[in-house]
Parts: C-alpha cells; structure tokens; sequence
C-alpha cells in the first residue's frame, strides 16, 4: 500500500513538460493558469489577481507539505523512520 501512495505523490510532481511550459509563462497568472490543470491548481484556486509571487510559493510549498504529511502519516517501518528523520 505505501507503494502505491508513493506512486499517487510521484503521479502529482511536475513533469519536465510542465517546467518547460512555466518557462514559457509571461506573467503570475499564466502560471496560474498552467498549475490549474496540475495537482497544485487547488491550491491558487481561490487567490485573486492580482497574484504575488510569495503567494505561488507558499501555496506549491504547502501541497508539498501536506503530501508528506499523508505520506507520513500512511508509512510503516521502515519508511516512517526514514521520514521522521528527513523531517
């Protein structure tokens, strides 16, 4: 089972592709725009424009952090070990 939600995690990082596409953004909300159709969209759903970049940040900051949460929260030995101590 941790398997699979190491797998789930993995699924919602952003690709190369998705890099490639930000590099392209002219501006915060065409990164907006772009991280909608991506894992972290529900995160700047609800952030009004004009968007800062400390909000991106802290946003895509705390999905990374909430995965690692459920992560650790799901993990048995030894995993929950290791991700005690990468904490």
């Amino acid at each position: 089972e941790g398997c699979t939600d190491s797998r789930r995690h993995h699924a919602g990082l952003l690709t190369t592709a998705d890099y490639n596409n930000l590099c392209q953004c002219e501006n915060l909300d065409d990164i907006k725009m772009h991280l909608s159709a991506t894992k972290y969209g529900s995160y700047l759903q609800n952030e009004p424009s004009p968007l800062h970049t400390i909000t991106i940040v802290e946003k895509c900051t705390l999905k990374l952090v909430d995965d690692y949460k459920h992560m650790l929260c799901r993990a048995t030995e030894p995993m929950s070990t290791f991700l005690e101590y990468i904490r």
